[in-house]
């Protein structure tokens, strides 16, 4: 069962997919308790969704661009 999942996710997703969500993710939000603090210290959450989404934007984006200079 392992196995046959292993494959079929392989031929749906490339190397360079799956690098680039995990990058996006990492840097995209934090953790509902982070956020929370955000919101307490800072007064507002649209900063931090605003300025997670640039920074996991271009973070994955830097990735692609390295990805294909590689390979």
């Amino acid at each position: 069962m392992r196995l046959a999942l292993s494959s079929k996710l392989k031929e749906a997703m490339s190397e360079q997919t799956v690098l680039t969500f995990i990058l996006f993710a990492m840097f995209y939000n934090p953790c509902l308790a982070a956020t929370m603090v955000f919101r307490r210290e800072a007064g507002g959450m649209a900063w931090l969704f605003i300025f997670t989404f640039v920074v996991a934007y271009i973070c994955a984006f830097g990735e692609i661009l390295v990805y294909k200079f590689f390979t």
